[in-house]
């Protein structure tokens, strides 16, 4: 474990604490140029992530209106009512990219994959010690 993660986990009481959770949901804000570019401005503005601790499943709530959140699984999108209906489906997501050029638009459900992919990628990498967050800076520390 990477000395930033230790420290972390100690200062909220230790390992054994720490695998006593199965979720951590975090408030954010998600700006920038690529949303707008791809057509997504504002959805994910003002929203609270979800992620499971030991599987790849998160969720995003509200996505883009109070009544909708989002599922992810690595072969599937979803998103769903606050009743937890599915509203609309997508499987395979990855695929669902192919022929995209930069300027392609994307579905709710792309977006939806692709930045739990990217948050995924980045807590995986943190968490196994090969990136080290210091102040608003990535130092790849892989070698």
């Amino acid at each position: 474990m990477n000395e930033l993660a230790e420290l972390a986990i100690d200062a909220h009481g230790g390992l054994h604490r720490w695998k006593r959770f199965s979720t951590l949901s975090v408030h954010v804000t998600n700006g920038g140029v690529l949303w707008a570019a791809k057509g997504k401005a504002g959805v994910l503005d003002d929203v609270t992530i979800t992620v499971d601790l030991r599987n790849e499943k998160a969720s995003h709530w509200p996505f883009g209106s109070p009544d909708r959140r989002s599922r992810f699984e690595p072969q599937r999108v979803a998103l769903e009512n606050a009743n937890g209906r599915v509203v609309e489906e997508l499987r395979h997501p990855r695929s669902s990219f192919m022929g995209h050029t930069l300027g392609t638009p994307w579905s709710d459900l792309q977006l939806v994959y692709f930045v739990v992919c990217a948050m995924w990628t980045l807590w995986v990498a943190i968490s196994e010690g090969k990136w080290t967050l210091r102040r608003r800076h990535v130092v790849d520390r892989s070698g």
